[in-house]
Formats: C-alpha cells, sequence, structure tokens
C-alpha cells in the first residue's frame, strides 16, 4: 500500500513539474485592448504579450494564426464582425496559446450569445 501511494505522488510531483517545465519555455499568451462582444460603432484594439521581444501574429478570418499571418505592429480597427485572433512568437520558445476576441456589430438577439 505504502509503495503504490508513494509511486502515485512521484507521478504526481513528476506531472506538475513537466507542466511548469514546459509552460516557462512557452511565449506568453497575447492579450487585447478591448474585450470580444457587442459593440456598435468601430473599436481599435491594440495587443501586448508579456514576453519581451515576442513577436505578435494575428488573423480576422477565424484561422489560427502562424508566422505567415499579418504581423501586428499597431492598432488594429475593427468595423465588422469580426474573430480576432492572436499568437506570439519567439524562438526556441514554444508559441503562445492563441487567443480569441469575437466583436460583433448591430446583431440583435433575444437569446444569450457567448462571443
Amino acid at each position: 500500500m505504502k509503495r503504490t501511494l508513494t509511486y502515485a505522488i512521484m507521478a504526481a510531483v513528476c506531472f506538475f513539474i513537466n507542466i511548469g517545465y514546459s509552460n516557462a519555455q512557452q511565449v506568453a499568451t497575447p492579450t487585447a485592448s478591448v474585450s470580444g462582444g457587442f459593440y456598435t460603432s468601430s473599436i481599435s484594439v491594440t495587443l501586448t504579450t508579456g514576453t519581451n521581444g515576442a513577436n505578435i501574429y494575428y488573423t480576422t478570418d477565424g484561422s489560427v494564426p502562424t508566422e505567415s499571418s499579418s504581423l501586428y505592429n499597431g492598432a488594429i480597427s475593427i468595423t465588422s464582425n469580426t474573430p480576432l485572433r492572436a499568437k506570439a512568437f519567439l524562438t526556441p520558445l514554444d508559441p503562445s496559446v492563441t487567443q480569441t476576441e469575437t466583436y460583433l456589430f448591430d446583431i440583435d438577439h433575444v437569446f444569450p450569445v457567448v462571443a
């Protein structure tokens, strides 16, 4: 019984150490200055990441950004229904998690919508 419990604890510790190591080797997820949601007029969105020197790439067509996508270099003007997705890259770190914000304009609805 004690041996089984010891192995289980060791496995759990190794699991959490690996998660911590992996996260330490990944670029910080980009954040948008304006949260997704419902809007009635155009908005300007800026993107930032907590990893110095990382490049942020983004898409507005719903696809996952790659290093071939648009390179973020200043505020993005959003004027119509848009899924904004951003991902940060910095070699040799793993790319960030993809951040998604969906902006909807002049939508009439009678039920809850998750954006």
